[in-house]
This record gives structure tokens, sequence and C-alpha cells, in this order.
């Protein structure tokens, strides 16, 4: 077929036939789950989502004791920690009845001890997530500006993707989704993400460039060299987004791409984001710096921190 036969081309001329594209299927999902706004509006995406690939929800809570616990518990202490364990049972049936009367899912809930982002990760690594759903809120000097630090320790550490849901109520169906694209593997792993979510939902999908001409062209000194800078520097982004579209292309896919020009980033996506009010967004992630994955780029961290749509985070590719 044609369309076939342009995805081919495109793989040959932008490199991406020695790229192994793979079909993402989202066979469980983990809600991390605490009774609060933001985590509700989190199992609601979580069952938006899973819906589309008929998936497993875990509905997780994780009670965290305000200190270690000593070696023997007092009769008080014994007593303040039977009833907080009873309350999150019964919320936790709660969740799952819920569930149950919202969609055709299975559905498993539970309640662990430990701290919550390392349990709800070694959690998901034993069970094999496929995606983890967690809600947040914003907080510190400049409201929105700071994320939780177990949301923030979760992208940072997980091989999962995450996706950060703050106090965005999921919608009936996905419509629109935006994938921050640059090339790198991680954006190619959240594009192949956004692809195969947004085949399933039958949404819209755009990859977005933001191309970082400015700093080339602070760089680049005299007028006939900047010209050049700026014609090389837009030729390679193009290619850039043409790869995007042919790996779309070849999981049958067609998608729309946009190249914007901006100092910052992430800013720049999120403004393009409240122009076209998108469902969702989705971006790559690497963990760097000195303690290797105990830091995410700063671009996904003022993403997660700043958006009030919920922002998709993934690293590897899933299977």
């Amino acid at each position: 077929m044609e369309f076939d036969k342009i995805s081919l081309q495109l793989q040959v001329e932008n490199g991406l036939s020695g790229r192994r594209i793979s079909m993402a299927n989202l066979k469980k999902i983990l809600v991390a789950y605490d009774g609060s706004s933001h985590s509700k509006a989190a199992l609601g995406w979580a069952m938006l989502l899973g819906n589309y690939d008929n998936a497993e929800l875990d509905v997780i809570k994780v009670f965290e004791p305000n200190d270690p616990p000593p070696a023997a518990f007092t009769a008080p202490r014994v007593e303040q920690y039977a009833e907080i364990e009873e309350e999150d049972r019964q919320m936790l049936k709660d969740v799952e009845a819920e569930c149950k009367r919202r969609c055709k899912l299975k559905v498993h809930v539970d309640l662990l001890l430990g701290y919550v982002a390392s349990t709800l990760l070694d959690y998901a690594v034993q069970n094999e997530v496929d995606l983890i759903v967690a809600g947040t809120r914003g907080h510190g000097v400049i409201e929105g500006m700071l994320v939780g630090s177990v949301t923030n320790s979760m992208v940072s550490l997980s091989k999962v993707p995450v996706l950060v849901v703050k106090e965005q109520q999921a919608p009936t169906s996905l419509k629109n989704i935006l994938v921050a694209y640059d090339g790198s593997e991680a954006a190619m792993n959240a594009l192949n993400l956004a692809v195969d979510i947004g085949r399933n939902a039958n949404a819209k999908l755009v990859a977005l460039k933001v191309s970082d001409s400015l700093d080339s062209c602070t760089e680049a000194g005299a007028a006939m060299r900047l010209k050049a800078t700026l014609d090389g520097v837009d030729e390679a982004d193009r290619k850039v987004l043409a790869e995007a579209q042919a790996a779309a292309a070849a999981k049958g896919m067609e998608i729309g791409t946009e190249l914007l020009a901006g100092v910052d980033i992430a800013d720049t996506i999120l403004q393009y984001a409240a122009e076209r009010n998108p469902d969702m967004i989705v971006a790559g992630a690497v963990g760097h710096g000195f303690l290797g994955e105990l830091m995410i780029g700063s671009v996904v961290r003022n993403l997660i921190s700043s958006s009030r749509i919920p922002v998709l985070t993934v690293k590897k590719a899933i299977t």
C-alpha cells in the first residue's frame, strides 16, 4: 500500500530501519492512592488508560509511619497503628467497589507498610507493572513550582513510565496527545508509547520539537555564519521531526509535527499546550547527575512542576 511505502522510505532516509519499533501493551497499571483529591484524579486516569488495553489495576496505599517504629511498641502506639490500618483498609474496599462500578477492569487493592516511593517502586518491579499513575500537587514558596518528594523520587528512579496527575480529572476519552520530541532514545520511547496509546484511543498526536537555535546563533558570530547556523539547525530539527513521523507511520499512525523556537524548552512546550489544550503531555526522561538516576532532566522536572495537564514520563521502551 502507498502508506506503507512512504513509511518504509522515511525509515530508510532517517536511519530508523535499525531501530526496534515496539508495540506497547499496558497489561498492569499501578495507582498510588492515599484518598487525596489528586490521587482520586490519578485513579480516574488509570481507569481511562486501562480501558483501552483491558489492563489490570493495582491500587496501592502505603502507610509510612512518621518515625521509625521502636523495637517494642507501647500499647497506645499499637492501638493507634491498628486504627489507621483499619481506616486505610476500609478506604481501599470503598475504592475497589467504586472501580467495579465505573469500569470492568480487574482491580486489586492492597495496603503496604514502608517508605512510599521505594515501596511502590519495589512493588512495580516485583509485579511487572507497565505504568505507574501518581497524583501530586505543587507546593513550596512559589505554588506549583515544586512537586512532592514522593512523586519526584518515583519519576527519577522508576524504570516504568510514570503518569503524574494533579487535579485535572480524566476525560471520557483521549482526544489530543502532545509529545515532547528531541530525537533522543528516551524521546523515541516516549513517542512509541504515545503512539500506541493514541492509536488505541483514536486520539490525535503532535510531536513537538523546540529549537535551541538561539544559543547556537549567539555562538555563530558573523552574519553569514549566523544564517548558515540557523539554516543548519532548522534542517536538523526538521529531520528529527521527520524521524518521529516515520516511527509513527511504521506503527500505522499519522501524526502532526510542530517546530518551535524558545529559550526555555519546558516553558515553550507549556505555552503551546496552553493554546492547544491537549489531554496529556508525554516526554522522555533520563536519570543523570552525581547520584546517577536520583536526578531527572530539568525540562522534564519543569514540565511536571508547572503543568496542570498530566505529564507521562518514559525512560525505557515497554513491550
